[in-house]
This record gives structure tokens, sequence and C-alpha cells, in this order.
């Protein structure tokens, strides 16, 4: 039933030739036509499936806005990682890397506008919000090279450790809770 496939380096899948600009490390189409990576397209579907049921949650719990925007831009992180391993499209690589640092950017901008005068919060979450825009256009029609993503998604990510480890010293007191 899953029998592997080696194919030559020129094999074009169902979804045509690859035209992202980065492939990983799974063989192409070795298990499938309809797959380009098919480990990695089918355990993305996980993320849409765990962001479902935190939306369920988030709505249940009345945890708010910020929980359920979180919830629905983790889904669209699985669905679009979903199709760019499908497919190895550079659209939907597109489709996989821009939710990625939009997901992200929304705890980034509260994080960093938390408990600030009002001024302080609107100049984070506007600058997040523009900072993110800049990106994606530089991302999309200047620089292509995926490591600028990687670059602005790891950043992004460290922010938001170094920015959680700082409130839980500053505003937790007990030392068993930290």
């Amino acid at each position: 039933m899953w029998e592997y496939t080696s194919h030559p380096d020129d094999y074009i899948g169902f979804w045509g030739p690859v035209t992202a600009t980065i492939d990983w490390c799974e063989e192409n189409y070795s298990i499938s036509p309809f797959f380009a990576e098919f480990v990695n397209s089918t355990t993305n579907l996980s993320f849409f499936i765990l962001a479902s049921y935190h939306l369920y949650s988030a709505i249940k719990n009345k945890h708010g806005t910020l929980y359920i925007f979180i919830s629905i831009g983790m889904a669209f992180v699985g669905l679009g990682s979903w199709l760019f391993h499908m497919t190895l499209k550079y659209e939907m690589q597109l489709m996989d890397e821009l939710p990625m640092i939009y997901v992200t950017a929304i705890p980034f901008g509260y994080l960093f506008s938390w408990n600030k005068p009002p001024l302080e919060k609107a100049l984070w979450q506007y600058g997040t919000f523009f900072g993110t825009l800049i990106m994606t256009v530089v991302y999309v029609f200047v620089y292509k090279n995926p490591v600028l993503h990687q670059i602005c998604y790891a950043s992004l990510n460290f922010s938001i450790i170094f920015k959680t480890l700082s409130n839980i010293n500053k505003y937790v007191e007990d030392d068993k809770m930290k």
C-alpha cells in the first residue's frame, strides 16, 4: 500500500515542477505523486486540528479575542504548511511562511504593549503591524531568500520568550511559581 519509490531528481509530480525557494529533507514524491513531502504534509494537519480545539476552548472559556485570533492564525499556518509541503510551489510556501510571522506578531505586539501608557501601547501595536507589513513587502517583492523569513520568525519568537521571562521575574513574587 505505502510503497517507497525512488525518483530521479527531475521527476515532476502532480503539481508540476518545484518553484519553492526552499526544499526540506524529505525525498520528493517518494510516497505519492500528490504529495511532494508526504510526512511533512500529513503531520502539518495536526496544526489545523490543534488550532480547531484551541479555538473551541478559547470561545468556550471566554479567553478573549487575542486567543481567538491566535487560534485562527495557527489553523492558517497548518493549512498553508500542508499545502506547501504537498506541492512545493512558491505561492504555497508564502501561505506557509507568512502566517507563521503574522500569528507570532500577535502575541509579540500584545506582550510588548502590555501594561504600557496609551501612547506607548499604540506605538508598539502599530509598530508591530507596520513592521510585519514591511517584512511582507520586502520578502514577497524584493528579497525572496527564505533566510529573511527565518531571521524575522526567530527574532519574533526569541523576543516573546525573553519578554515573557522578564515579565515572570518582574511580576511573579512567589519563587516556587517562577
